[in-house]
């Protein structure tokens, strides 16, 4: 249902949603810092299933999350800081797998669910 365009550094672009026709949809969240707002982004997902898009910034203490409206519905606080890293939701099961490789460290990888506890490392 969706392809995306994604902005990853600090202009005041919003991340747009298109149709698989490449119709334009809408903006997901917005440029700023209040609740669903972000001033740069590094990684996304979308849950076609779910109807869902999350987002995360450079280092995220949170994923945020959206309809396929653009409208932002909550953020899943993260167990660990993921600087540069990447996510995988599983909005089913509830669960994110995240991937980060802190500069100069080993990769650092943990399984989490929708409130922060880690369930696996």
């Amino acid at each position: 249902l969706a392809v995306t365009g994604v902005q990853t550094c600090a202009l005041p672009i919003s991340y747009k949603l298109f149709s698989r026709d490449g119709r334009f949809l809408c903006n997901v969240g917005g440029f700023g810092q209040g609740p669903g707002e972000y001033t740069s982004l590094l990684y996304h997902q979308i849950d076609e299933k779910a109807k869902r898009v999350y987002l995360n910034t450079f280092n995220a203490t949170k994923i945020m999350a959206y309809d396929f409206n653009g409208k932002y519905l909550y953020d899943i606080p993260l167990t660990f800081t993921l600087r540069k890293g990447s996510f995988r939701v599983d909005d089913a099961r509830k669960i994110i797998y995240c991937f980060d490789v802190p500069a100069g460290q080993s990769p650092f990888v943990w399984k989490q669910d929708f409130k922060g506890n880690i369930k696996g490392r």
